[in-house]
């Protein structure tokens, strides 16, 4: 296969770890690049879920090549964790490389992202990702290659520490007593990945790089502030595996048949209020229970033109939209093509891989915004400044749905007229193929086309 970059063209969660684990039985290496535990990829192998943050998705494939690389907020208690429950479930076929340059989450970086989240309400995870990326900047970072040398940790911590007036909720050298023993047990996996890559790419083998996150969090790219803390477009593969921009011969966009997002920030075309959202889920969750639609009550959403927050609650159910690492309610909307098309523009899409197209089997009316218009004028693209949102009129387009289950579909040609007539206005409008569909979680669930 050709080396091959997937990236989210949306706000994260498009269903990139399905196609990254089609994908990595063809490739040799399987690399991840930026981001760290805050995105959780989900693979469904016979019929078992397992959700990964850290380790590259190629691990569910005997004979591969698994690189953590140097761009990656890596935070070595999770990975422990990850790597002993991926063996204890039979899930962990070795050859892992961990980059010696990938930057380490401690438990600073997570008490200081907790104090700042109050002040900033972006919507974060919580993990600690910003705050390495911003130590990294300040170069108060730790690499993993300080974990061989004890005394200079000590010392880089405490000096982390001072600069942004943490008061850590126990010793330091405890802290830094669990850090040396998470990485004594992942020290056999770190090397220098970069080498590695090159080396094994100047032999033929083939790379995919499994991104995380999406287009729209970029922290260049996407509704800043309201981004993620490194770039999670291809060009961020580079900068994170420490391989060249000539090494990259494809570059597939993950594109959900509908658009989600978490956390706070712009979200054109969300249906129903955010707000309403998360205190049903709050108030269910705080009585014990677990908040749910009842669909036969919702009459399903009455052919898709009844309230837009019943429309968002049923595309949140049937999808199945709550966030893999942190598990909080998804927002819904439809599917914007403003956003697809930025996501091509910045990150020279080759192919399309569409999901979740089964979750739309159950809308009458199907509606996709193709545009954006202010005083009567068509935007270019994407606004950097988000303010222009606020006035914004979304051009939308309606097609008919197809009502017809989907999800046992594997061949093109089977879908039903209206589905192949809801891609092909995605081709049309953003002028890439779409070379995948997915129509259900499993792994089986996928069509190829050939013949893109």
């Amino acid at each position: 296969m050709k080396n091959s970059v997937i990236v989210g063209t949306q706000w994260g969660d498009e269903g990139k770890g399905k196609i990254v684990d089609y994908l990595a039985a063809q490739a040799d290496i399987i690399a991840r690049c930026m981001g760290g535990a805050n995105a959780g990829h989900t693979i469904v192998v016979d019929g078992e879920e397992t959700i990964t943050h850290l380790i590259p998705s190629g691990i569910f494939h005997k004979g591969k090549v698994n690189i953590i690389g140097n761009g990656v907020a890596f935070n070595t208690l999770v990975a422990v964790q990850e790597i002993k429950a991926l063996q204890k479930a039979g899930r962990f076929n070795g050859g892992l490389y961990i980059s010696d340059r990938a930057q380490a989450i401690t438990p600073m970086h997570i008490m200081l992202e907790k104090s700042w989240e109050q002040l900033l309400n972006i919507g974060t995870t919580g993990r600690g990702i910003g705050q390495l990326y911003a130590g990294k900047a300040a170069r108060l970072g730790v690499r993993l290659h300080d974990f061989r040398h004890p005394e200079k940790l000590k010392a880089d911590l405490e000096r982390f520490v001072k600069v942004f007036g943490i008061v850590p909720d126990r010793p330091l050298d405890d802290i830094v007593e669990e850090q040396l023993a998470a990485f004594k047990k992942l020290e056999p996996y770190v090397t220098d990945t970069s080498v590695l890559i090159n080396k094994l790419l100047d032999e033929g083998k083939s790379l995919l790089v499994e991104g995380a996150q999406g287009t729209m969090l970029d922290i260049d790219h996407g509704t800043y502030p309201f981004v993620t803390s490194s770039n999670p477009t291809v060009g961020g593969a580079c900068v994170g595996l420490g391989v060249g921009p000539m090494r990259i011969e494809e570059v597939v966009g993950i594109l959900k048949a509908y658009t989600t997002r978490v956390g706070e920030g712009p979200f054109p075309t969300e249906l129903g209020d955010y707000k309403n959202v998360k205190s049903l889920y709050a108030e269910a969750h705080e009585s014990g229970g677990v908040y749910h639609l009842d669909l036969e009550d919702a009459k399903l959403f009455r052919g898709g033109k009844g309230p837009d927050f019943i429309v968002g609650q049923v595309l949140r159910e049937i999808g199945k939209e709550f966030g893999a690492t942190t598990g909080r309610p998804r927002r819904t909307g439809w599917l914007d093509l403003v956003v697809a098309n930025h996501s091509k523009r910045v990150n020279s899409l080759t192919s399309l891989a569409v999901t979740k197209l089964d979750v739309l089997s159950h809308f009458n009316v199907i509606k996709v915004c193709t545009g954006y218009r202010v005083d009567g004028k068509l935007l270019d693209g994407f606004p950097a400044d988000l303010s222009v949102l606020d006035n914004v009129e979304l051009v939308y387009e309606e097609l008919p749905g197809w009502k017809k289950d989907i999800s046992g579909v594997r061949e093109w040609n089977d879908l039903p007229k209206e589905a192949r007539n809801y891609l092909g206005f995605i081709e049309e409008n953003v002028g890439v193929p779409v070379k995948y569909v997915s129509v259900g979680p499993g792994r089986e669930s996928l069509i190829v086309r050939g013949d893109v």
